[in-house]
């Protein structure tokens, strides 16, 4: 068996899926934003993982005690995807509707280890999902 591994966004690779040009699909999902379902594609939800928001070490927020209000960074800078993706899409979701403003979208990854990298620099906020973790092992 050979394995091509291709990083899309989860509808176009559905696509992909249904047309045969895959085999296989291993997508995300941010809730409350649903991917397409198709009826002739057998889906298996893998896991729930919460997003994370991922502030400088120094960022006057982060000395706070307790969570963290979205209003309170409605003048920060945010990292996050690409446009269209569901990482952008999850972003602007949130700000919008919970805090009441669009981000300041700054810097663009869809990389996670350079979005925290970002972050880690003080360049910019980020959500981040909680299984990620940008520090390498202790050796």
């Amino acid at each position: 068996m050979e394995v091509d591994v291709i990083q899309r966004e989860t509808a176009p690779a559905l696509e992909d899926l249904r047309s045969h040009a895959a085999d296989f699909v291993l997508g995300i999902e941010y809730d409350p934003l649903p991917v397409a379902r198709h009826r002739a594609v057998h889906r298996q939800d893998l896991m729930r993982e919460d997003m994370l928001l991922a502030l400088p070490r120094d960022h006057p927020a982060a000395s706070q005690p307790g969570p963290v209000r979205l209003a309170a960074l409605e003048e920060a800078t945010w990292a996050t995807g690409r446009p269209g993706t569901g990482l952008e899409a999850f972003l602007r979701n949130v700000c919008n509707r919970i805090a009441g403003y669009e981000p300041n979208i700054g810097h663009r990854s869809d990389d996670a280890i350079v979005l925290s990298a970002l972050v880690e620099a003080g360049r910019a906020v980020a959500l981040l999902p909680s299984m990620f973790n940008p520090q390498p092992p202790a050796s």
